[in-house]
């Protein structure tokens, strides 16, 4: 196992960009699909999905964030004595916290829309002890 002293912009900006266009087909195509084959279905909020785009913004400051980390860990010091002071860096792990956390703020504000199955409303009487 080799110790890296840098973290791999290049490699995680093109896994980004391929997540997040596999991401974002995915959501248009199931978008597309509700409003044509289940008309029933709505958004209570439909507005609020404008903060689907602020996880496009999350993806460029993350990606800025490794530019920044980058450049402090060379000003910090030497790449050879990198490699004994850190105990390694891993891309990969930070990628994946990054897009855990990206996703559940995409879930989170689909959630917040209120998704609607159905057609009639039906009024509840709440009975029981006041």
């Amino acid at each position: 196992m080799t110790l890296r002293t840098a973290y791999r912009t290049g490699t995680a900006a093109l896994l980004l960009v391929l997540i997040e266009a596999v991401a974002w087909a995915t959501g248009i195509a199931l978008w597309w699909s509700l409003e044509r084959f289940v008309p029933a279905f709505r958004f209570a909020r439909p507005w609020v999905l404008w903060g689907l785009l602020a996880g496009a913004v999350l993806v460029l400051l993350y990606l800025l964030d490794l530019w920044r980390r980058n450049r402090a860990l060379r000003r910090f010091s030497e790449p050879l004595l990198l490699t004994s002071t850190l105990g390694g860096l891993s891309t990969t792990r930070s990628l994946l916290r990054f897009l855990t956390l990206r996703h559940a703020f995409s879930f989170a504000v689909l959630a917040l829309a209120g998704p609607q199955l159905g057609t009639r409303v039906e009024e509840v009487k709440a009975q029981g002890v006041d």
